[in-house]
């Protein structure tokens, strides 16, 4: 078996998906533990949210279309990752980074753009 696509854990924990952690091979789903890790990720995604919110998202969206897409292609994929695995990465991140221009506010899963 092959893995093909992997979903980076910042995107999943902005999604609100917490893996249950085991801990010298035992699982402690659901224990103390793991909902201090849950509220200590709930109140990161808030704060996030609230950050976002009180920038505002036309604004945050404003200064992102100041910066050159060449320069935005590069943070992207070099800095954040965005598109390692395949061939076309260039032109369809630059697509993706274009559409980020405009729009409403902005998701937890876009906070990499801002933090």
């Amino acid at each position: 078996m092959q893995l093909v696509y992997s979903i980076p854990i910042d995107e999943l924990i902005a999604a609100g998906f917490v893996a249950p952690f085991a801990e010298l091979g035992a699982p402690f789903s659901y224990s103390a533990r793991e909902r201090r890790i849950r509220d200590l990720l709930d109140g990161y995604k808030a704060q996030t949210s609230a950050y976002m919110e009180r920038v505002g998202g036309e604004r945050l969206r404003s200064w992102f279309a100041g910066i050159p897409m060449d320069e935005r292609v590069a943070i992207g994929h070099d800095l954040l990752g965005m598109y390692q695995g395949r061939k076309d990465w260039a032109a369809a991140l630059a697509q993706r980074l274009a559409q980020w221009e405009t729009g409403g506010a902005l998701g937890l899963t876009e906070a990499r753009l801002v933090t």
